[in-house]
């Protein structure tokens, strides 16, 4: 399960948004795209603790 959460207003603005990993801990990953977009990512610890992940992203949030 993942919850999102933003600022107020926050999907009004339009901001570039680039994320690029290769196989990274998803944790890590998660703690990327909070850093780059401002939303708070709610998930537990338990399922993505193991789990590893591959993105390319470029666009706007």
């Amino acid at each position: 399960m993942l919850a999102l959460f933003g600022a107020s207003g926050a999907w009004a603005q339009s901001a570039p948004v680039e994320i690029d990993v290769q196989d990274v801990p998803l944790v890590e990953a998660l703690r990327r795209l909070e850093a780059q977009t401002g939303i708070r990512l709610i998930y537990a610890q338990r399922v993505v603790a193991r789990q590893r992940s591959t993105c390319r992203y470029h666009g706007d949030r």
